[in-house]
């Protein structure tokens, strides 16, 4: 073995370790190897998820980076989520066995599309190659790789460590448990930026319609039903102090761990999601019903979904809501059947207030 410099690696190898792999036979097989961005979780998981999707359309091995998310949870995804843990080569151990010749390193310039994974797969049909971005890019669709996320979470969640350091309030069994997303932080930090008002206008959604979609969530279950809602979200007291007045008797759950809130949505019965891709993660990995307002990312291949709309009074059709809740197993719905409210008998402070402003800006 001639040990050599591949090109997209600054230091070449001077000597190669009397163990390089750790006991284990040097990697052979068919790879792709990824960076990361390291933006917000939502953005960052969907990163890992194109390189997982392409993986398994390919026949690839995907080598595993550690995950490093913004908003300060460092490589927290890494255990939250359990990616990693069943990865045979580290990357470290990757990148010495292009350096040592045992696998060639096929870079890909630009962004990642599947038009050019589809090719550059073409152009290398040989074993012992490493398909490597310089770019990266997203897919938000969990079709493919859905299973596999929540097995690995599923695993990851039987872990002591795990149960510590993501612990989050716990549900009432006697209720219908109810978890809405306010995307606020991120949001609240741009006003003021120049350039940021788009940003701002596209994922900022009024309290009302929270405020709205619960009531209308409260309805369509029978009297004597028990509907525990938990707002969760960033922010000053003050800003939800609309939320607080119309339901005094449920949670506003400010400044959470990151993933114990991700945790909590994830665990609801129901949950109404943001424009964001941490609440659409969630969501996607729950057995929850599903209240999602309209982002770029898909919902269709979840089951127990209804479309949320900002325009619609009551924030969704309860329609739907009450035919897609009957219809999942009793199990996940508590043995509960949701039926259709009589709007007109409500009494006025409780009849959903009409359409929100979409937009602060």
């Amino acid at each position: 073995m001639t040990p050599h410099e591949d090109d997209d690696l600054k230091n070449p190898l001077k000597d190669i370790p009397d163990d390089p792999f750790h006991g284990k036979p040097p990697p052979t097989g068919r790879f792709l190897y990824q960076r990361l961005g390291g933006n917000g979780i939502g953005h960052t998981m969907a990163e890992y998820n194109w390189g997982l999707v392409e993986s398994f359309k390919h026949n690839l091995t995907k080598v595993h980076l550690p995950i490093n998310c913004g908003h300060g949870l460092g490589y927290d995804c890494d255990l939250f989520f359990g990616v990693g843990a069943d990865a045979v080569y580290t990357k470290e151990e990757i990148d010495l066995a292009t350096r040592m010749g045992l696998l060639k390193r096929v870079r890909i310039q630009g962004s990642a599309t599947p038009s050019k994974m589809a090719e550059a797969v073409a152009a290398h049909p040989e074993d012992n190659v490493v398909f490597n971005f310089t770019e990266t890019t997203s897919t938000c669709d969990y079709t493919d790789s859905h299973d596999w996320w929540i097995n690995h979470l599923a695993r990851a969640s039987q872990n002591p460590l795990w149960q510590e350091k993501f612990a989050s309030p716990k549900y009432s069994k006697d209720a219908i448990n109810v978890a809405l997303h306010i995307r606020r932080g991120d949001l609240m930090s741009s006003f003021g930026v120049p350039g940021k008002e788009k940003i701002i206008r596209i994922r900022y959604t009024v309290n009302q319609f929270y405020i709205d979609v619960f009531r209308s969530i409260q309805h369509a279950f029978p009297p004597g039903v028990k509907v525990v809602g938990h707002f969760i979200s960033q922010g000053e007291p003050s800003d939800f102090q609309d939320i607080a007045d119309t339901f005094p008797e449920h949670k506003i759950l400010l400044h959470g761990g990151v993933l114990s809130d991700f945790r909590l949505l994830k665990e609801a019965d129901v949950i109404v999601t943001a424009k964001s891709g941490y609440s659409h993660l969630a969501a996607s990995l729950s057995d929850a019903m599903i209240i999602a307002l309209p982002f770029w990312s898909t919902y269709s291949y979840l089951p127990s979904v209804v479309m949320a709309d900002e325009n619609l009074e009551g924030g969704f059709n309860v329609g739907d809501f009450v035919r897609v809740w009957n219809e999942r197993p009793e199990g996940l719905r508590k043995g509960v059947k949701a039926v259709m409210p009589s709007v007109d008998s409500l009494p006025a402070s409780l009849k959903p207030s009409g359409p929100p402003q979409k937009s602060i800006i």
